[in-house]
C-alpha cells in the first residue's frame, strides 16, 4: 500500500515538472530575441508563428489557433469579447463562453509574451474587448495584399512585375487550411481569387514579352490553385499551342 502511494506521489511530481521544464527550454530558445522583432504570423498554407528561428505551429486547442488567426487578420481594430465568443463558441452562452475565451487568451499570452516581455505587449485586453498589437506582429497575408496594392499603382512594368511575382511567392497555399469559420471561408476564397488574378497578370505580361516558357510555369500555378476553373485550363492550352 505504501509502495503504491509512493508511486502515485512520484507520478504527480513528474507531471508537475514536465511543463516547467518545457517552458524553461522555450524561454532559453527565445532569450534575447523575443522582443527584438515582431512576431511573423503566417496564415497561407497553415497557421504558424515565427520569431527568428523559433516557430510555433501547435496551439492549446483548435479554437485557440482560430482566435489568434482572427485577431492577426483583423489587427487594425478591437473585438468585443461577446463577438469572439459568438464566433468561436456559438453553442455556448456568454456565461459559458467567457471562461473558454479567457483560457484561450491565457494560452496565447503564454506563447507570445515570454518572461521578460512586457505584459500586454502583444495581446491588448480589457474586460470588454480584445485585440492584437499591430506593432507587435507582421503577417504574410498583410504582405501579400500590400504587394498587390503596389502592383496596382501606376508604375513602370518592371516594378509592377516585381510586386506581382513577390506577391505570388508570399502566397504559400490556401488561407488557414483546416479552419472553417465563416469569416475564414470568405477570406480564403477572396484571397485565392486575388492570387489567381495576379498569376494571370504575370502570364499576360510574359506573353507580351514572348517569355512563353515562364508564362507556362505561372499558368500551371493558376490551374493548380483552382483546377475546376475552365478558363485557366484554356489559358494554359493556348500557351502550349
Amino acid at each position: 500500500m505504501r509502495a503504491g502511494q509512493r508511486r502515485r506521489e512520484e507520478i504527480a511530481r513528474l507531471k508537475r515538472n514536465v511543463v516547467p521544464a518545457a517552458q524553461t527550454l522555450w524561454n532559453r530558445s527565445l532569450e534575447g530575441t523575443a522582443l527584438a522583432q515582431p512576431w511573423r504570423i503566417e496564415m497561407f498554407g497553415g497557421l504558424k508563428v515565427r520569431n527568428g528561428d523559433f516557430v510555433v505551429s501547435r496551439f492549446k486547442t483548435h479554437k485557440t489557433g482560430a482566435l489568434l488567426a482572427f485577431l492577426a487578420f483583423h489587427c487594425n481594430r478591437a473585438h468585443t469579447r461577446e463577438a469572439l465568443i459568438d464566433m468561436l463558441w456559438p453553442d455556448s452562452d456568454l456565461t459559458q463562453g467567457r471562461p473558454s475565451l479567457s483560457v484561450a487568451l491565457s494560452s496565447l499570452r503564454h506563447q507570445l509574451e515570454p518572461p521578460g516581455a512586457r505584459a500586454g505587449s502583444v495581446l491588448l485586453t480589457t474586460t470588454a474587448d480584445v485585440r492584437i498589437n499591430p506593432d507587435a506582429i507582421t503577417s504574410d497575408m498583410a504582405e501579400f495584399e500590400a504587394l498587390l496594392d503596389r502592383a496596382k499603382q501606376p508604375s513602370q512594368g518592371i516594378e509592377e512585375m516585381s510586386n506581382l511575382t513577390r506577391a505570388v511567392e508570399v502566397y504559400g497555399g490556401d488561407l488557414l487550411p483546416g479552419y472553417y469559420e465563416d469569416w475564414c471561408l470568405l477570406e480564403r476564397n477572396r484571397l485565392q481569387r486575388s492570387y489567381i488574378q495576379a498569376l494571370r497578370r504575370i502570364v499576360r505580361r510574359l506573353v507580351k514579352d514572348r517569355a512563353l516558357t515562364q508564362a507556362i510555369v505561372y499558368a500551371e500555378k493558376a490551374v493548380a490553385a483552382d483546377p475546376q476553373q475552365e478558363e485557366l485550363h484554356r489559358d494554359l492550352i493556348q500557351l502550349y499551342a
